[in-house]
């Protein structure tokens, strides 16, 4: 097992998840680095989530009423005390490498920020397969810009600032975006370390809430940039 003086905050928010988050904290859980906190932030769950989670010992719970993911996200980053930040989707699930190999980057590389990962899509045996989602990228590596192929340094986090709950289905999109606009070098590491589970609850399959979040994050870049451009800072 790999150690280090770094901690690693790993964040899993959740949201009637009974189905698939203790696999997610399994995954976490079975992690090679350490030191490393786990914080499940239970959004108002309505089913069994809460009383699953409660029962494991390593993992800190946190519960408050349903105020969407990004809320959800930064309660957990506020309740966390790691140099390094992590984030899973209670549907997801990574290599056991995936925290240790992101360190590494990230201790050899001071310039470096944030740090992605390979991920692989899998479509679950009883899920539909949604529009967007090809043959072909069922069977490709491709690299995760997803908040649970994500490592960030805790300076950067509030750097960027925390994720924004006005993008309901692109909070984590808006962040990398708003990180980019700030300047902030990022890398993805090689291999498939995150495997996003496509069940037929996702997000992804609102194509259309998807379409508008992007077009009103594309927006606020545009701002973003003018302002700088204008000599008014990031």
């Amino acid at each position: 097992m790999a150690k280090s003086e770094a901690l690693v905050s790993v964040v899993i928010p959740v949201f009637n998840g009974a189905s698939h988050v203790m696999g997610a904290i399994e995954s976490a859980r079975k992690q090679t680095y350490r030191p490393m906190e786990i914080i499940v932030v239970d959004d108002g769950s309505t089913d069994s989530t809460a009383d699953q989670v409660a029962a494991v010992r390593e993992v800190r719970l946190i519960r408050q009423r349903n105020a969407g993911v990004a809320i959800a996200r930064n309660r957990g980053i506020e309740a966390s005390d790691g140099e390094f930040l992590a984030f899973l989707d209670q549907d997801d699930r990574w290599d056991s490498e995936k925290t240790e190999v992101q360190v590494r980057l990230l201790l050899d590389r001071p310039d470096t920020g944030f740090v992605f990962c390979l991920q692989r899509l899998i479509l679950e045996a009883d899920a539909v397969r949604p529009s967007w989602l090809t043959h072909e990228m069922l069977q490709e590596e491709t690299p995760g810009i997803m908040p649970s192929t994500l490592m960030v340094r805790r300076d950067v986090l509030q750097r960027v600032g925390p994720f924004d709950a006005l993008h309901s289905t692109s909070s984590d999109l808006d962040w990398f975006v708003r990180a980019v606009d700030a300047d902030v070098h990022w890398e993805v590491t090689r291999d498939v370390r995150a495997y996003r589970s496509i069940h037929g609850e996702n997000a992804s399959y609102d194509l259309e809430s998807m379409r508008r979040g992007r077009i009103r994050l594309i927006h606020a870049s545009i701002r973003r940039k003018r302002h700088k451009n204008n000599g008014n800072g990031p």
